[in-house]
């Protein structure tokens, strides 16, 4: 080892940074020592070297941190074996390249972190938010922060308190109300209140929220917004009430027809629309009552009889009149349909229509197999 304590005074920085990357001593008994004069060495590259080494002293990386050099004191901040205490000291670093690397550091305590909620810096700031370290009551002081990215990210953070996120549902930042519409952790009256927005995107969100109570959705089916109503519509929890009121625009009939929510008086209006695509969904409804059934098995147009005859919960007396409609489509529709008997499809085998007797044929091996 006489050999290093000679290499260790050479005059060459690039020799003594080649034995501070030498790994074969890195596991010496002699590694201490040496690691230790290459943390006092004058020459910053040598100093730098050793900040970065893995296996170095925490005592001896704890003095580093206070090198003269921003870029030695910047490697210890990354150093994979910086303690809390160690990147506590480097919090309050005076460069900020280092205070930003201590931010993002996962083992920098929660401390040093909520002295870093409040650095004159935003980039130090945009990590302290998204280090899993940063506690409650820091989070909680950065609502306020004039960088609206920092405040977009606050809203997902499971570690930031209710009242903090009632204060930025009030946000001037529409994009952050919009954010904060959909977090699960909101309140109900905070809910309401952001149903009330005067943005239609942030009141389109709040539809989204796992928490929205039938008050709201019937509120929001009267929108002004088609965004909006479009949002309450396609919604599976939509209260009847809410689904009424959404009627009162045509539009919405063929959404209202097929929701699952829709009671039997309104499907039973809605089986009466001019609107094809609306008495169409009413006919494809499996709960549809059997006196709309027949009502629509009627229907002028065949594409609603053809649905009508696809149902498979269209009543048996019902499927037997239909092999006589005079529109192919719907004779077809017969034989794609599980509910249709045998009878039925032996009958449609010989129907003058080639396409719906090669689909009876079909249907008939199918079910013999």
């Amino acid at each position: 080892m006489e050999i290093l304590t000679i290499l260790l005074q050479d005059p060459e920085p690039c020799v003594r940074m080649a034995i501070g990357q030498n790994r074969a001593i890195w596991n010496s008994s002699r590694w201490q020592g040496i690691s230790r004069e290459l943390a006092r060495d004058k020459d910053e590259a040598v100093r730098l070297v050793a900040a970065a080494n893995p296996y170095i002293d925490q005592e001896t990386l704890l003095e580093l941190a206070s090198d003269p050099s921003d870029k030695v004191r910047l490697v210890v901040a990354g150093n994979t074996k910086v303690t809390p205490d160690i990147l506590a000291k480097l919090a309050a670093d005076k460069d900020v390249s280092i205070r930003r690397a201590v931010a993002w550091q996962k083992e920098t305590p929660p401390r040093a972190l909520t002295w870093l909620a409040v650095d004159e810096d935003a980039d130090v700031r945009a990590s302290v938010v998204l280090n899993a370290n940063t506690p409650s009551s820091a989070l909680d002081t950065m609502v306020h922060d004039p960088i609206e990215k920092i405040r977009v990210n606050l809203v997902w953070r499971q570690q930031i308190s209710v009242k903090a996120l009632t204060i930025l549902a009030g946000d001037t930042s529409e994009t952050i109300r919009r954010q904060v519409a959909v977090n699960p952790r909101l309140p109900a009256d905070v809910i309401d209140q952001l149903a009330r927005d005067k943005s239609a995107s942030v009141r389109r969100q709040v539809c989204d929220n796992k928490n929205i109570t039938e008050e709201t959705l019937i509120q929001l089916a009267g929108d002004e917004s088609m965004e909006v109503k479009s949002a309450v519509a396609m919604l599976p929890k939509t209260p009847a009430a809410a689904l009424r009121l959404l009627t009162e625009n045509p539009g919405f009939g063929p959404t209202v027809a097929g929701h699952p929510n829709t009671p039997i008086d309104l499907i039973e209006t809605l089986a009466q629309s001019k609107s094809f695509y609306t008495r169409r969904a009413v006919a494809k409804r499996h709960d549809a009552p059997h006196q709309i059934l027949r009502v629509l098995a009627k229907d002028m147009h065949s594409g609603i009889r053809y649905t009508v005859a696809s149902n498979i919960t269209t009543p048996p007396e019902l499927l037997e009149q239909l092999p006589g409609d005079s529109h192919a489509d719907v004779r077809k529709g017969l034989t794609q349909n599980p509910a249709t008997g045998e009878k039925i499809l032996k009958k449609l085998a010989l129907d003058k229509d080639a396409g719906v007797a090669e689909a009876a044929t079909k249907a008939l091996e199918k079910r013999r197999q």
